[in-house]
């Protein structure tokens, strides 16, 4: 019989971010274990996770019972200190941690976590407000991604203003730089793309280009 392989992680600290993203990988078929050093924390969450368990992740002794370095990942959601967070990343280093991926509170918080050699940095705050700016900015884009720097993907909604138009001249309008990949369908389903034919109202498009172009295209 074929074994299925389920992927794993390590969740130190269970506040808000750590206890969301911990529930999403358990839905998504992952092995979670959270922990976190208050009991009541502990507590609240038993009925929410399958693994949990009351452990200081300062305490690099009880840390290595956990067997750190059979994790996929280990996420450190603490960040209420800097330095807490420094020793937290310390210990799951040199309990051959995989892959760590740590949260931030600020630019300089991130410089001292991009030094240990944390393998990604995350800025839940931050980049939630972003993300409200973009929005307001853009409300006709729905999704949107940046690859890089220069390159970004995205699904904009056709407006009420724009249904009718052929594409090819939506998106002279807009932007030239901007390609259209696909048509979506109702159910998001790609569909053949016809420069020529008028768009829909609330039609979907995925596109790419710049992040100020698509931001731009969301208008």
């Amino acid at each position: 019989m074929k074994r299925t392989y389920r992927r794993n992680a390590l969740v130190v600290g269970l506040g808000r971010f750590g206890s969301a993203a911990a529930e999403r990988l358990m839905t998504l078929g992952w092995d979670v274990v959270g922990i976190d050093k208050d009991a009541r924390v502990v507590q609240s969450m038993q009925d929410r996770l399958v693994h949990i368990v009351q452990i200081d992740a300062a305490d690099e002794e009880a840390l290595a019972t956990l067997g750190v370095s059979d994790f996929e990942v280990c996420i450190v959601s603490r960040g209420e200190s800097i330095e807490s967070s420094i020793l937290l990343v310390l210990n799951l280093q040199h309990l051959q941690a995989k892959q760590i991926i740590a949260k931030a509170t600020s630019e300089h918080h991130a410089n001292i976590l991009r030094r240990l050699g944390v393998n990604s940095i995350i800025f839940p705050e931050i980049d939630a407000g972003r993300r409200l700016a973009e929005t307001l900015q853009a409300p006709h884009l729905t999704w949107w991604n940046k690859m890089d720097e220069s390159r970004a993907l995205g699904l904009v909604r056709v407006p009420k203003g724009r249904a009718g138009c052929p594409l090819d001249l939506w998106k002279a309008y807009h932007r030239p730089t901007i390609e259209v990949l696909a048509h979506l369908s109702d159910t998001g389903h790609p569909l053949i793309i016809d420069r020529h034919a008028p768009l829909k109202e609330n039609e979907l498009l995925l596109v790419s280009g710049s992040p100020e172009d698509l931001l731009a295209l969301g208008q």
